[in-house]
C-alpha cells in the first residue's frame, strides 16, 4: 500500500529530512508553503492523492498533519497517521514509530 507524507509548515519535502522515516516507502507531497489558506493546502493534496485508484494511507508531520486530518474527510485512505514529536515526551520517541504494522518497508 502506498504511503503519501504531508511535511510539516515551510520543511522540506526530501527523506533526508526525517531520519526517522529512513527505510519506509514514503511518497512525500511537494507543498508550496506560502501564506495561503488551509483549503488551499488541501487542494495541492487532493491534486496528487485523487488519481490514487488502490488503498492508500496518509501520514502527516505537525501542520501537515492538520491537512492530512482534513483530507481525510474529503476522500478516505485505509490509514491516518498524524504526528506531532515533541523532544520534551518520552512516548514521542523514534522506536515507536518502527512498527512494521504502520507502514510498508522500503
Amino acid at each position: 500500500m502506498k504511503t503519501y507524507f504531508i511535511p510539516g509548515y515551510k520543511w522540506p519535502s526530501d527523506k533526508e529530512s526525517y531520519p526517522a522515516l529512513m527505510g519506509y516507502d514514503f511518497e512525500f507531497i511537494p507543498i508550496k508553503w506560502e501564506r495561503r489558506t488551509i483549503n488551499d493546502y488541501v487542494a495541492q493534496v487532493l491534486e496528487v492523492i485523487q488519481k490514487e485508484d488502490q488503498p492508500f494511507a496518509l501520514a502527516g508531520f505537525s501542520f501537515g498533519a492538520v491537512t492530512a486530518m482534513i483530507v481525510a474527510t474529503k476522500i478516505k485512505p485505509e490509514r491516518l497517521l498524524l504526528c506531532s514529536v515533541s523532544p520534551y515526551f518520552q512516548e514521542d520517541q523514534a522506536e515507536k514509530w518502527h512498527d512494521p504494522k504502520l507502514f510498508n518497508k522500503a
